[in-house]
């Protein structure tokens, strides 16, 4: 197996990892603000969607790749 075929999976899975810390740092900048702050807690709403929807797209292109029909992994 080439190293080139086994470091795209690995930095899907780094992205994935960093937009989790990132989503998870941002949940703990935020917790003790958002009670105090209605818009605070609707912008913060917003950012962590768009995490989730970045990890989701990240994690689908991962399963894709590793798919038995498209991997040359397998």
């Amino acid at each position: 197996m080439s190293h080139r075929m086994t470091q795209i999976p690995r930095d899907i899975l780094n992205q994935i990892f960093a937009r989790n810390l990132e989503a998870t740092t941002a949940v703990c900048a935020i917790y003790g603000r958002i009670q105090d702050n209605p818009e605070i807690a609707r912008v913060a709403a917003e950012d962590l969607t768009q995490a989730a929807e970045g990890l989701q797209a990240l994690a689908q292109s991962l399963a894709a790749y590793l798919a038995p029909e498209n991997s040359k992994l397998n």
